[in-house]
């Protein structure tokens, strides 16, 4: 089956924001932000903890296996009668990363979509040890594997879509400074 671009510049466009997601926590959580986390520290606990809760659905909505949904892996089945040895590749490569994304999607099922009776939230993130390299590495698998089938159908090459995300992320790292800047001059 042959995707169509729509298709893919939807799920390019579902990338972005997983990468603002994690470009935004991540800057946020900067050890050099600590003071301002402190001070502002309802605001900025509220924001960072939507952030995570967007990561982790991100990833189970990028990652979803379920043929009913629309999922890099759904399309990687898509491109498959046509380009076996790519769909080969791509799958071999989320495989890789298998663990991490089964333990962001154990905390998306067992705090963010459902609340796990037997298990405190805090006892689930202590159980998943979900690290800020691991969340990178799915920011990083996710924009491969949407490059390479946007790619092979045709809609972009590779050099625009890295381009592409790194302006995104660019430009949210800029506003979020900007925010944090004007919080710490702002004191309290």
């Amino acid at each position: 089956m042959v995707i169509p671009s729509k298709t893919i510049r939807e799920m390019v466009s579902e990338v972005i924001e997983f990468t603002r997601t994690y470009a935004v926590w991540r800057e946020l959580m900067q050890p050099a932000k600590a003071n301002v986390r402190g001070v502002h520290q309802d605001f900025l606990l509220t924001v960072t903890n939507a952030l995570v809760l967007s990561f982790c659905v991100g990833t189970y909505q990028l990652f979803d296996r379920d043929t009913r949904t629309k999922s890099l892996i759904g399309l990687i089945e898509d491109i498959r009668p046509s380009d076996s040895v790519l769909a080969q590749k791509l799958t071999a490569r989320i495989t890789a990363d298998k663990s991490v994304i089964e333990r962001v999607s154990r905390l998306r099922n067992n705090v963010y979509a459902h609340r796990n009776k037997l298990q405190h939230p805090q006892d689930v993130f202590g159980a998943v040890k979900l690290t800020p390299r691991m969340m990178k590495a799915l920011v990083q698998l996710a924009q491969e594997v949407v490059a390479s089938l946007a790619v092979a159908v045709g809609t972009d090459t590779k050099k625009d879509l890295e381009t592409e995300f790194r302006r995104h992320e660019n430009y949210v790292l800029s506003d979020t400074r900007e925010v944090l800047d004007a919080l710490e001059k702002s004191g309290r």
